[in-house]
């Protein structure tokens, strides 16, 4: 049983912990951006047509370009951006390079819910195995470093477009911050378990192997708890005073019991009653970035102090939720999991910890508490 739960853990430690994932991202930031193309016209009539009417944007629906050598190969939203980051791109110079001419339709595709790809899947599980930029303390730093470049290079001529994508880049890590499984990340509890791992296989006739990748148990305890915080959610409060239930991937938007759609584009006009605000406070929190960044590019002044004025809506403090029970506690039933999605044809190391199916349990006690980079947050906020 140990052996079989030890197992468990190691292939998962191979499966992306994601927090929204490459539809839910655009979405966010589709929304995010008109609402606050509708606030910078509210600054002065026919500034959003004038600003981007500038090299490499339109207004269009696919207003931001990418460029190579001098030359736009391609049109994106900023949906399209902000899930392209982070996920499929890691640098700006990488999405305005001419290898990723090849990639610009599948992508499209991918993060409008439209499809799928294989090469593009490996590629983000590469990328995901190793992305401490989209957790904690990390995306937050994340976060200000990108947006800082961005608001300086949007005041800069002809260099919107580019900001915008640094900006993309930079929203990325922000927004995950909103995915209850991404506010957390305890390296004290991973090398416990890690060092567990490591003490167990040496029993019952383990192999060197297991032994040798018992330090892979990190990316299981990575997919353990994200998944587990994610699925339970929690009641969240920002430094603004607003309070919402949120959750993480794939529970962006949980459509009611009567929504006859099937499709990821269907179901948005399906009602969601338990996600709406948190939907509203993400694009409202994402569209105070962007605005400032279309500010700065129309000469406008940012005061001092309030340049990451959007960190005021991230969540920081967390209540009315229940930690999982560790999985060294759970052998048996992580075991049963893994055979009942082999069954239903979603392996557990490509699928990772599925708590919707019951076999994982939480604790009885309340967690709550505050986020451990809150006086980051605190610092970088300004004034709401």
């Amino acid at each position: 049983m140990i052996r079989s739960f030890i197992f468990a853990l190691i292939v998962v430690a191979n499966t992306p912990a994601k927090a929204f994932d490459s539809f839910e991202h655009s979405e966010i930031g589709r929304e995010a951006f008109k609402v606050a193309l509708t606030r910078i016209g509210h600054v002065r009539k026919g500034l959003s047509r004038k600003l981007f009417s500038r090299k490499h944007l339109n207004t269009g629906p696919e207003p931001i370009g990418a460029v190579s050598n001098g030359k736009e190969f391609a049109k994106f939203t900023f949906g399209d951006l902000i899930a392209i980051f982070g996920d499929y791109a890691l640098t700006v110079e990488e999405v305005n390079s001419s290898p990723f001419v090849a990639r610009t339709g599948r992508l499209k595709k991918i993060v409008r819910g439209e499809g799928s790809n294989v090469q593009e899947r490996d590629l983000s599980i590469a990328l995901a195995l190793n992305n401490p930029t989209h957790f904690s303390g990390r995306a937050a730093q994340t976060y200000v470093r990108w947006h800082r470049v961005a608001m300086i290079m949007a005041r800069q001529k002809n260099r919107l477009w580019e900001a915008l994508h640094y900006e993309a880049l930079a929203l990325h890590s922000f927004t995950d911050l909103f995915a209850f499984g991404h506010m957390h990340e305890d390296r004290e509890l991973t090398d416990k378990l890690i060092a567990w791992g490591k003490n167990n296989t040496h029993r019952a006739g383990f192999t060197n192997q297991l032994a040798t990748n018992a330090g892979k148990l990190m990316g299981g305890y990575v997919n353990f708890y994200h998944n587990a915080y994610n699925w339970k959610g929690a009641m969240l409060k920002n430094l603004a005073g607003d309070s919402w239930r949120g959750y993480g991937d794939k529970k962006y938007r949980v459509v009611s019991s009567d929504c006859s759609q099937t499709t990821k584009i269907g179901k948005m006009k399906c009602s969601d009653p338990v996600t709406k605000r948190q939907r509203q406070i993400i694009v409202h929190a994402a569209s105070v970035s962007i605005l400032d960044v279309l500010k700065a590019a129309a000469g406008k002044n940012i005061r001092v102090g309030t340049e990451f004025r959007a960190m005021c809506h991230l969540p920081v403090i967390f209540w009315d939720s229940n930690k999982p029970i560790p999985p060294e506690k759970q052998k048996a039933s992580i075991t049963r999991l893994s055979n009942a999605m082999r069954k239903q044809g979603r392996p557990m190391e490509k699928h990772g910890f599925d708590y919707e199916l019951g076999y994982l349990k939480f604790e009885d006690q309340e967690y709550r508490g505050s986020v451990d980079y809150i006086d980051y947050v605190k610092q970088h906020c300004g004034k709401v």
